[in-house]
């Protein structure tokens, strides 16, 4: 019996050291099968906001935790080029890519991560994420990023490709159409680059460079008139904005901290949603009091709300530490003209314009102010010198002809009027005050 005891704990012992050896070696085979996973980038503690150092810990830690989730690698990728870690990012990128085979957006940032020092890669992860593009949309982003790039690069078939690529979607695609009209100048072809701008000049998102196009043309085609014309155009016009990337959307929804929060409320003084703004500048505020560029904007939110008291306030606090600051300046100028105080104003926007002197608009208020004080004299004085800085400031012109009209100076207005008449035909009040003059 006991022999047959002793058998029996034998048998059981060897067959769970057997178990266990084969469960080891199973553990083994699996450890030694775990993809090799690259470690993501240290998170700096230091120079950076500590809501920004939060947020990237948080998500690198959920890499570590998943290093197989290939959304997770891209949304620390976009997060740390968000934040301006422009380097830190790549790995993550490529990872992303590799663990999220179809998805372009991976593909499509790295190559923006890259391309001012190596372009040619760059352009190949382009065409790596046009490959995985699954709407149009995405697609006619990616077909305009190497359209533009092939054209830099000199690869004029491969641009070509891409331009007919966007306009076969969309035929009247102004950004599309400018690259095509670039492509058509580089080779000599005018009157089919003119035909390709008639689009994108009346376009809001082109205009500009489509007009500054259009002048270099007449100029080859050696029709210097017609070139001045469209450089004056292109002159009166405000920049294009930024094409909209969606891609890049994603990348900067992702922003915190600071910064961030600031971004968002100077776009929402920009939309005039002053009351949204204040929202997002009351907390900055309280943490970051002495932030110049918060107190800017909390400024700028109180006047578009028409309490341009508090913002003397904040604006005089703001100079008393910064007084070499033009926009505080300028926006104390603002201040005190919704406030009637018109000299004051006007000691604003001449200081301004000392620091700043291709500040237009301080110019141009600084010769309202001094107009409606009664300051004639120094009113045109203002109105002349910006007009030396910025000929095309064709609501400065039309100041300044009025107020010679007004204060006896026939000659003078007229002059000024032909001049604006010259630089925009249709300006029908201008036509009318001119017919009005004596001879």
């Amino acid at each position: 019996m006991v022999v047959t005891t002793l058998m029996c704990r034998r048998r059981w012992f060897v067959v769970c050291l057997v178990a266990a050896v084969a469960a080891g070696g199973l553990a083994l085979v699996r450890w030694w099968q775990q993809p090799d996973y690259p470690v993501p980038p240290e998170i700096p503690d230091d120079a950076i906001d500590e809501e920004i150092v939060r947020f990237l810990h948080q998500l690198r830690q959920e890499v570590l935790e998943r290093p197989e989730v290939g959304e997770r690698w891209g949304k620390l990728a976009m997060a740390l080029r968000a934040h301006d870690f422009a380097q830190e990012c790549i790995l993550c990128f490529q990872q992303a890519a590799r663990l999220d085979p179809e998805d372009p957006r991976w593909p499509y940032l790295e190559g923006l991560s890259i391309y001012l020092y190596d372009r040619g890669k760059a352009m190949d992860k382009w065409e790596q994420a046009l490959a995985r593009c699954r709407s149009t949309a995405d697609a006619l982003q990616v077909h305009l990023r190497l359209g533009e790039a092939a054209l830099l690069e000199g690869d004029w078939p491969s641009a070509q490709r891409h331009f007919a690529a966007v306009l076969q979607q969309q035929a009247d695609h102004p950004r599309a159409l400018v690259g095509r009209a670039r492509l058509a100048c580089l080779q000599e072809q005018w009157h089919d680059a003119l035909r390709d701008l008639e689009i994108p000049r009346q376009d809001e998102r082109t205009q500009k460079q489509a007009w500054q196009l259009v002048a270099e043309i007449y100029y080859q085609l050696r029709q210097p008139q017609a070139a001045q014309a469209a450089e004056r155009q292109a002159a009166a016009l405000p920049d294009d904005p930024p094409w909209p990337d969606p891609f890049v959307e994603q990348v900067m929804r992702l922003r915190v901290g600071r910064l961030a929060r600031l971004q968002a409320a100077q776009e929402l003084i920009r939309q005039q949603s002053y009351l949204l703004a204040l929202e997002i500048l009351d907390t900055l505020i309280s943490r970051y009091p002495d932030d110049p560029a918060i107190q800017l904007a909390y400024a700028q939110a109180l006047l578009g709300l028409g309490q341009p008291s508090r913002a003397e306030q904040l604006l005089r606090q703001l100079l008393r530490h910064h007084p070499s600051f033009p926009s505080a300046h300028f926006y104390l100028g603002n201040a005190l003209l919704l406030q009637h105080r018109l000299l004051e104003a006007s000691q604003s926007y001449r200081q301004v314009a000392e620091l700043l002197p291709v500040h237009a608009q301080a110019l141009f208020n600084l010769g309202h102010c001094l107009h409606q004080a009664g300051e004639v004299p120094q009113a045109i004085e203002a109105y002349r010198t910006l007009l030396q800085r910025r000929p095309e400031h064709g609501a400065a012109r039309w100041a300044l002809a009025e107020l010679l009209a007004q204060h006896g100076r026939p000659a003078d207005a007229r002059a000024e009027l032909e001049e604006l008449l010259r630089q925009q035909p249709d300006h029908r009040k201008a036509r009318q005050l001119l017919q009005q003059l004596p001879p």
